[in-house]
């Protein structure tokens, strides 16, 4: 099973959630879709906080500005609540010293919790999607390193990293992450995620959560 998290910046409208619902329906055997928790809090965030967000995370809402991504009661189909991942609560306390430098270096509450549950979910479970850096930089901040590489070695991680996940190759997870792909700008993988996969050619990256190091695929 494949697990992503989107980024707030990819949900620039309302098609955009409608998109990656139907990619979470059409690929459920193979794919969990998830979303930062406070996607899930709603309009109990006040207006300032919505603000916060949206400024931080680059979200035009003069392009549809009918669209609240935030709004109580949209349907989301099968996205998860990243919070409901399996022992969430339990990986996050693993990585409490990299969070607490992360905190000081994001000053706003709802801005650290979308990166923290990010960053939790990029080293334990898989991938972040995402239309923009400014999150990824905010974790070299914190002590992190990332390596960008392009399409080539892309293509050769995500089949490696399909494959190794689901034990056999799956036209389905590798249509799904191609959608990832044309949909976003960054897919950033981290941790367990890039242990023992295959970048280029014959060189494995043998990279442990606790070092800090993810990776920026960038299209």
């Amino acid at each position: 099973m494949i697990n992503v998290i989107l980024d707030p910046s990819i949900l620039l409208k309302s098609d955009d959630l409608e998109y990656f619902v139907n990619i979470a329906e059409e690929n459920k055997k193979n794919l969990n879709i998830y979303l930062p928790s406070i996607f899930f809090r709603g309009d109990r965030l006040n207006e300032q906080q919505r603000n916060n967000v949206i400024k931080f995370f680059k979200i035009p809402f003069s392009i549809s500005p009918e669209f609240n991504p935030f709004e109580v009661g949209r349907y989301l189909g099968r996205i998860k609540n990243v919070r409901d991942a399996p022992d969430f609560a339990k990986n996050f306390k693993k990585h409490q010293i990299f969070l607490e430098n992360l905190r000081s270096h994001v000053v706003n509450p709802e801005i650290y919790q979308i990166l923290a549950e990010e960053w939790v979910f990029m080293n334990e479970y898989s991938h972040i999607v995402s239309r923009i850096k400014k999150g990824f930089d905010k974790f070299m901040q914190a002590g992190a390193s990332y390596l960008i590489i392009g399409k080539n070695s892309m293509e050769k991680y995500f089949t490696a990293a399909i494959n190794k996940a689901n034990k056999s190759p799956l036209d389905a997870s590798l249509t799904a992450f191609g959608i990832f792909r044309a949909s976003a700008k960054f897919i950033a993988a981290g941790g367990s995620s890039i242990g023992t996969t295959v970048i280029s050619g014959n060189v494995g990256i043998g990279v442990a959560a606790a070092s800090g190091l993810f990776l920026i695929m960038d299209p």
